[in-house]
C-alpha cells in the first residue's frame, strides 16, 4: 500500500513543479500498487491546485484522486483544531 501526500500529488500533476519529472518516474514504479489517500490530503491538494490549474483540470485529477482507496481523518482535524 502507497500512501500519496500532498506534496506528490502536486508535483504530478502540475507539469512545471520541480520535481514533476521524479513524481512521474515514480508513478511508473508505483502503478500496480495499491495507493491510499486521505480525505485532508484530496482537500488540501485540490486547495493548492486552485492557484495552479484551471477549474476544469482540477476536476480531472479530483475524479482520479476519489478513485484511490480514502483514509477517513477528519476526526483527527476536527479533535485537534483547538489549537489552530
Amino acid at each position: 500500500m502507497i500512501f500519496l501526500d500532498t506534496s506528490y500529488s502536486i508535483a504530478f500533476f502540475v507539469n512545471g513543479e520541480e520535481n514533476h519529472d521524479r513524481a512521474v518516474e515514480i508513478a511508473k514504479i508505483i502503478k500496480n500498487g495499491e495507493k491510499i489517500i486521505s480525505k485532508l490530503v484530496v482537500a488540501e491538494t485540490i486547495t493548492v491546485l486552485k492557484k495552479k490549474l484551471e477549474t476544469k483540470d482540477i476536476i480531472k485529477i479530483y475524479d482520479t484522486l476519489k478513485d484511490f482507496t480514502t483514509a477517513e481523518d477528519s476526526h483527527l482535524f476536527m479533535k485537534h483544531s483547538n489549537i489552530l
